[in-house]
């Protein structure tokens, strides 16, 4: 969480101080992975304490998880800018497990 408030300091200084648009892009893309990190251990613990799933590590629920999360076009070329969308792919191993098994049967 200190990660994700020094990321909006960041931000808004940049407005402030009128940062180079590029410093302002980076921060916002990594305010951004910040929020999309803490969304996804906040899921990973929910399905975990519903029996879904069992996490690796409690404390560091997406390390071993099997969660893959890809960012792509603005957010992956870490070039977020105010009216940016966020488009992900997210992938967990029981998904591709189930795939496999399909395709090979």
């Amino acid at each position: 969480m200190r990660y994700t408030r020094c990321t909006i300091m960041r931000v808004t200084h940049g407005l402030r101080r009128h940062q180079h648009a590029w410093a302002i892009a980076l921060a916002l893309s990594d305010f951004a992975d910040a929020a999309i990190a803490v969304a996804a251990r906040h899921l990973l613990r929910k399905i975990a304490k519903a029996g879904s799933i069992t996490l690796p590590s409690a404390d560091e629920p997406e390390r071993g998880s099997g969660l893959i999360v890809l960012a792509l076009g603005k957010l992956g070329a870490r070039e977020l800018n105010y009216s940016s969308d966020v488009d992900l792919i997210v992938v967990h191993r029981t998904v591709v497990n189930r795939f496999e098994q399909t395709v090979l049967l």
